[in-house]
């Protein structure tokens, strides 16, 4: 998207909140823009124009600087996010579960079976297995060291997973879908722990090596069941959805300050008005953001910004996420 389109976001009430956040998803280096606008309009401190609005129910509402970055970066750790029938459920709809034949309903209603059925499935292996005869047979000693140790780790990617998701969701998400957060820690957190442990007993009880091939496979379909029933999401529905449902979030106006941001580089226009190339440099410890925006071919004019005020720290630390920055590393590299 283009500086001129965040331009408009942040100096002005027009109330385009949901084609904002759609945008972040696919930012990458090109947050740059992002970053140009936001500090930009933050020094140069004027009042939001009003827009003549060419739509309904117009109304100013708030733009919250720290709980877009927070979103922002949470829309980032989750590229290439694995997703589960838990997170599905989550970014489907509202909070609400009505019994009527929906695709959105469905969807909730399948995680809600997909977590009794996993924790069934384990209940019965345990109850008809303990206690059993434990087989010593090498090979099955073989089968039981190898396929624990592909569990502990398919446990901890999908551990790393949800709790990626449900960090981010806890922040910014709906109160009302929680459930769906919690439901995704006891099938991806305490299930992935309890199936390893169990794993070395339930394949120590098989007869031969088949059998315990067999029994590993039990396991992994109780883990990975969640992940067998997706639905069939574009790319582009599941961007749409990750940001929609932040979409509240930063709108909840707080008390506290915007940081105060102090234009260094007097000879210069604010950083917001220039479209050409730049690269920036965020010192964190000195709480400076350098803009090295292109002149010509062969010059760069440096426009220096210091932050500061009781939120500065957070302010710094939220920008230091910014995919543009690397640009910068990659000259000296």
């Amino acid at each position: 998207m283009s500086l001129e389109f965040y331009n408009d976001f942040f100096g002005s009430t027009i109330m385009n909140h949901c084609e904002f956040l759609k945008t972040l998803p696919e930012l990458g280096k090109n947050d740059i823009d992002l970053l140009k606008s936001i500090v930009g309009n933050l020094s140069e401190n004027s009042e939001k124009q009003e827009i003549n609005s060419f739509y309904e129910n117009h109304q100013n509402l708030p733009k919250n600087i720290y709980r877009i970055l927070e979103s922002y970066n949470c829309v980032k750790r989750l590229k290439a996010h694995e997703f589960n029938i838990f997170e599905y459920a989550f970014l489907a709809g509202n909070g609400e579960l009505i019994w009527e034949f929906s695709k959105t309903n469905n969807i909730k209603l399948l995680s809600f079976f997909t977590l009794f059925f996993q924790y069934l499935i384990l209940i019965i292996l345990i109850f008809y297995n303990i206690p059993s005869q434990v087989n010593y047979d090498l090979m099955v000693i073989i089968i039981t060291l190898g396929t624990s140790f592909f569990f502990i780790k398919l446990a901890y990617n999908q551990y790393i997973h949800s709790r990626r998701f449900n960090k981010c969701y806890r922040l910014t998400g709906d109160p009302n879908k929680q459930i769906y957060l919690t439901m995704n820690f006891l099938s991806n957190v305490v299930l992935p722990i309890l199936v390893p442990f169990f794993n070395f007993y339930y394949i120590l009880l098989s007869e031969d090596p088949n059998d315990a091939i067999l029994n590993s496979l039990a396991l992994f379909f109780i883990l990975e069941l969640d992940s067998m029933i997706l639905p069939s999401w574009s790319e582009k529905r599941v961007n749409d959805e990750l940001v929609t449902n932040i979409h509240d979030y930063i709108m909840i106006n707080e008390e506290h300050d915007n940081p105060i941001i102090t234009k260094l580089s007097d000879d210069y226009e604010h950083i917001h008005t220039y479209d050409e190339k730049t690269y920036v440099y965020i010192d964190i410890n000195n709480k400076k953001i350098y803009f090295h925006v292109k002149s010509d071919i062969k010059s760069y004019r440096t426009i220096i910004y210091e932050v500061s005020g009781e939120n500065a720290d957070k302010f710094m630390n939220l920008i230091y996420n910014f995919d543009c920055k690397i640009d910068y590393h990659d000259i000296h590299d």
